[in-house]
């Protein structure tokens, strides 16, 4: 056996030993949840919302508006990139 196959074997039984002994490190429960309750009514998940919509940019027209991203130093400061084609 040459000494590279048998550092590649070491190094195989090494991992393998090292898996084995890994154990997966739960707490042996199982990640599946448990089955929903059908006698439980839903609980209401209404939500009353009112939007109002107003004109950001007053007076300016975008042809091709592709995307509205927000200034990183300022929450109230805004742009539109704007595809151009000649």
């Amino acid at each position: 056996m040459s000494k590279l196959k048998g550092i590649q074997l070491l190094l195989c039984l090494l991992l393998c030993l090292g898996l084995v002994a890994c154990g997966g490190g739960g707490d042996g429960s199982s990640n599946i949840p448990d089955p929903v309750d059908d006698s439980d009514p839903e609980p209401d998940m209404s939500v009353d919302i009112e939007v109002e919509l107003v004109e950001a940019f007053s007076g300016t027209a975008f042809v091709q508006p592709v995307a509205l991203l927000q200034m990183p130093a300022s929450g109230n400061r805004w742009l539109v990139v704007e595809r151009v084609l000649d």
